[in-house]
């Protein structure tokens, strides 16, 4: 079956004080969205001391028969609250913050080949891969001087990852991200991202026809030169849950270190530039 979403959304607003105030849902579920199942395999006991299902193979002859279903589900839930001004007196304004979760059995076809348990996708069920519980994006146009400021903050809060064991654990071929045992999937709390950016601009007239003026331009991305990082090593070997400690979050030590972080977001940049209107 095709997948198919069904969304909702509600808002309120309300003029305070020159500034326009919002608060709105919104929810969207998708059906229907595909994930790959093996069927040929069937339970053969449970593994000591962790007990953790066995599999084995039905038709002893054949590898692997995956086949390409559509039943995976996603449920995304958020709360949105804004404030904004329009551009009056040098000066125009928006905030918005947004309270979310984002659940789902499979993300896509790329990111989730095949669930831990062949025979309980349902158990699949998680924190999906971009959720981000909160968000807040701050942005300003300040008109003084004859200069143009147009400051940016944005902060978004930690995204699950999964942690995977890095090998075949069970002997078996029939799963590519075995997780630690016991574990549930994006059970990982990855970095969070903070960046405040800046762009200053001005004009210059070189002649009397309005039309015709040179604009100085600088911005700056990620001025305060915070480290974001972007990606974790999240292979951690085939050790128990009880070790891994909770949150499971990332940290600084090597790259080739379980739960390290191994690259980063860009660092502090500058842009300038010129333009000629004639």
């Amino acid at each position: 079956m095709n997948p198919y979403a069904q969304q909702g959304s509600f808002e309120v607003e309300r003029q305070i004080a020159g500034f326009a105030v919002s608060a709105g849902y919104n929810f969207n579920r998708g059906t229907h969205i595909g994930r790959i199942i093996g069927r040929n395999v069937r339970y053969s006991g449970n593994r000591l001391p962790d007990g953790r299902p066995l599999f084995e193979r039905i038709n002893p002859l054949i590898l692997q028969n995956n086949v390409f279903e559509s039943r995976a589900n996603s449920f995304y839930h958020a709360g949105i609250l804004q404030a904004s001004k329009r551009f009056s007196k040098g000066f125009s304004f928006n905030a918005n913050y947004t309270l979310s979760k984002a659940i789902d059995e499979s993300t896509d076809f790329n990111s989730d080949y095949s669930p831990q348990d062949q025979l309980n996708a349902r158990a699949e069920r998680s924190l999906s891969a971009f959720h981000q519980k909160h968000r807040v994006v701050v942005n300003a146009v300040i008109e003084r001087w004859g200069w143009n400021f147009a400051p940016i903050v944005l902060y978004n809060s930690w995204r699950p990852f999964n942690v995977l064991t890095g090998f075949d654990a069970q002997g078996d071929t029939y799963v590519n991200n075995k997780r630690p045992a016991g574990l549930g999937r994006n059970m990982g709390q990855g970095p969070n991202f903070a960046t405040f950016d800046l762009r200053i601009s001005r004009r210059f007239r070189y002649s009397t026809d309005e039309r015709r003026f040179v604009e100085f331009i600088a911005e700056a991305f990620n001025l305060m030169n915070r480290t974001n990082f972007r990606t974790i090593n999240n292979v951690m070997g085939d050790v128990p849950y009880a070790t891994l400690g909770a949150p499971i979050i990332g940290n600084r030590n090597p790259a080739s270190t379980p739960l390290a972080y191994t690259s980063t977001q860009n660092q502090r940049q500058f842009q300038l530039g010129l333009k000629l209107y004639f």
